[in-house]
This record gives C-alpha cells, sequence and structure tokens, in this order.
C-alpha cells in the first residue's frame, strides 16, 4: 500500500516556491542559430510578436511568484508547465539532444492537472475526497515511474543483457573526461584514471545504478524509503556528474524537492 508523507501547508509553500527557483534556474528560450535556425521551431519566436524572446521569458517570471504563492490556481500551474514545454520543445526542435528538462516538464505537467483537478473538486462540489498535497503525491509518484521505466527500457530493449552489450562503458568515461571543463578537469582526470585501473568498479557501479532505476517505487511505500531512493539517485546522478559529464541537475532538484527535503518529519 502507497504510503506517502503527510505534508503540511507550509511544506507544499516550500515545494512550489523551490520548483518555481528550479523552473527559473533551468527555463531558458532557445536562440535560433547555426544551420538549424532556418528550420527549428524557435524560429517561430522570432516571427509571431506574442512569442518574443524576452516577453516569453516575462511570462515565466510573472506566474512563478503566483505558482509559489498558490495564488489564482490552477492558471500558474498551467502557465509553467506550458512555458515550459514550449521552449523544451523549441529546444529540441533546433537539434538540442539534452533530455535534461524533461522530468521537470512532467511534474509542472503534473503540478498543472492536480491543481486543475483540486479546483474542480473546490468550484463544483464533485465531493471527490482531494487532498490539498494532490500535487506532490502525483508528482512523487511521477517521478519513482520514470526512474522505473528507465531501468526497465534498458532491460527490456537489451533483452537483459545491458552490461554485456556495452562492451565500450569505460569509453564513456574518457569521453566524460574529453568533455570536462577546466574547473572540473582534476576530478574528471581522477575518476579517469580509477575507471581505467579498477574497469570492473565501474560496471559493478552501472549495475547498481541499474538496480538503483528498476527500484526506485519502493520508495511510495514508506516516507524513509523514499528518503533513501532520493538521496541514492542524487548521489547516482552525481556520480554520472563526474565521471560522464551527465550530471542531470534538473533532476536532482526534482528528486531532492518531492523525495528527499520533506520526506522526514523535524521533529
Amino acid at each position: 500500500m502507497i504510503e506517502l508523507p503527510a505534508w503540511t501547508g507550509t511544506e507544499l509553500l516550500w515545494m512550489r516556491i523551490l520548483l518555481g527557483a528550479l523552473f527559473l534556474r533551468f527555463n531558458r528560450v532557445p536562440r535560433p542559430s547555426d544551420l538549424t535556425a532556418p528550420v527549428g521551431l524557435s524560429t517561430l519566436i522570432n516571427l509571431n510578436p506574442l512569442f518574443r524572446i524576452r516577453g516569453f521569458d516575462r511570462l515565466g517570471l510573472l506566474l512563478v511568484p503566483l505558482f509559489a504563492a498558490g495564488v489564482a490556481q490552477p492558471l500558474p500551474a498551467v502557465g509553467l508547465a506550458f512555458v515550459l514545454l514550449v521552449t523544451v520543445t523549441l529546444d529540441v526542435s533546433s537539434g538540442a539532444v539534452s533530455h535534461g528538462r524533461h522530468l521537470m516538464v512532467l511534474v509542472l505537467l503534473a503540478n498543472a492537472v492536480a491543481e486543475t483537478v483540486y479546483w474542480l473538486d473546490r468550484e463544483f462540489e464533485f465531493d471527490w475526497t482531494l487532498e490539498p498535497d494532490l500535487a506532490p503525491t502525483w508528482s512523487v509518484q511521477l517521478i519513482a515511474a520514470m526512474y522505473f521505466t528507465a531501468g526497465a527500457m534498458k532491460v527490456i530493449n537489451t533483452g537483459g543483457m545491458w552490461m554485456a552489450r556495452s562492451p565500450r562503458f569505460e569509453l564513456q568515461v574518457l569521453k566524460g573526461d574529453y568533455n570536462a571543463s577546466r574547473k572540473q578537469q582534476p576530478i574528471a582526470d581522477q575518476f579517469t584514471a580509477f575507471a581505467r585501473r579498477h574497469p570492473s568498479v565501474i560496471r559493478v557501479a552501472a549495475v547498481g545504478g541499474l538496480a538503483l532505476e528498476l527500484l526506485s517505487p519502493l520508495a511510495l511505500f514508506h516516507p524513509v524509503a523514499m528518503f533513501i531512493v532520493g538521496v541514492s539517485l542524487i548521489v547516482m546522478h552525481r556520480a554520472n556528474g563526474a565521471l560522464l559529464q551527465l550530471p542531470f541537475s534538473q533532476n536532482q532538484g526534482i528528486v531532492a524537492i518531492y523525495m528527499v527535503l520533506f520526506s522526514l518529519p523535524l521533529g
């Protein structure tokens, strides 16, 4: 049986504040460039006055305080989900291959739908017996489902032979070292040297990450389990950031907000 924390009104407020801050930190409107400019959907921003870059950015700035304060819901939640969904879509259409913001899009969509359903229940008295924490409840379930799906697809697509079909895994570590920034280079060099000396350890760690993804739904069955899974996912992303230059900082923030910071009672 699913057992999630009993979040207080103050905790729900802080969740919205932190999610809004995460949106401001990572939302960016793509600017057409290079060969993709003539065909990327981001050119629509320049063609249509409704999608001027600065105006679209300011729409997010306007909505975040309303969303964080819980004012005029569900409009701010729906608006933020729309803004981020559009910007990520424009980014992908311009040739971007990163999917670091996809979890944030899904969580904002979950918030938008949950706030809409909760508003309908209050406004029209449907008597659906919904709780104020519907948005974080759906968000946590979505996060667990996303990580489980990521792990399951690795297993399904390789017939259960994910590591055996990744004979060049160490090359990914070397590529991460090559792509490291100047500030990250000393740490990346140390990890790369370790990977060369102990390739089996790196493979065991990779299998551990896969196991963690497959076990992530355990977070739904007890607040303590949620905390352990959340911290483990953040550690996994931090390790991937050091080894492969794939930190997924947005995912770390989402996991911290919904699975770590407010999973255990403070008292």
